[in-house]
């Protein structure tokens, strides 16, 4: 994460992350179980219950790190303006870890810079209900995220009463959220201007 945000992006990749990756990879090739990995209980009982579902044998990795440095590698990616490449990684990333809101909106940011905006939309409605399974101190942060994400591809399909509701709920749990109260005054000029 220092590498990245220094702007040594395929340092990171080709170092650290390409390392963890590595390790995992080669830990779990043979394994006939569906691997996992969860941040929390709750996340790790529902990946629990959905193998279990499918009738498959499961093994739950308590520490999100292989997933996490997936994610790391496609937000890399990303910074070096390769959305193929960060797409195929955050693909990865959700494999092991489905209901991982933070990565769902990661997915959901290459898809917005992709103009594919129902891919995007998608992704930030499913990173919003999958905040649920964060840890406590993340859940408003990350739900917010979501939000602004819906928000942002709402004013871009000209949608944009639905886009004020986002950035409004976004404000509802953080009153403060100077992102949202920025993007709400921009909505505002563009319902404005449609009235004229």
């Amino acid at each position: 994460m220092a590498q990245i945000k220094a702007g040594m992006n395929a340092d990171a990749i080709n170092g650290p992350l390409a390392q963890v990756i590595h390790a995992y990879e080669t830990a779990y090739a043979h394994s006939k179980k569906q691997v996992y990995c969860a941040e929390t209980l709750t996340e790790a009982f529902l990946y629990s219950g959905i193998a279990s579902s499918n009738h498959q044998d499961s093994v739950v990795l308590s520490k999100p790190n292989w997933a996490m440095a997936y994610y790391l590698r496609g937000y890399a990616y990303v910074s070096m303006g390769d959305l193929v490449h960060a797409e195929a990684s955050l693909k990865q990333a959700l494999a092991l870890s489905p209901f991982n809101s933070q990565f769902l909106s990661e997915l959901g940011n290459v898809y917005e810079d992709e103009k594919n905006w129902s891919s995007a939309l998608d992704k930030f409605q499913s990173a919003d209900g999958a905040a649920e399974f964060a840890p406590p101190e993340q859940k408003i942060t990350l739900r917010c995220h979501a939000l602004r994400g819906q928000g942002y591809v709402l004013v871009e399909l000209h949608k944009l009463d639905e886009a004020v509701q986002k950035y409004n709920a976004c404000l509802s749990i953080s009153p403060g959220d100077q992102r949202s109260i920025d993007e709400l005054g921009y909505v505002r000029e563009l319902q404005a201007k449609a009235e004229r």
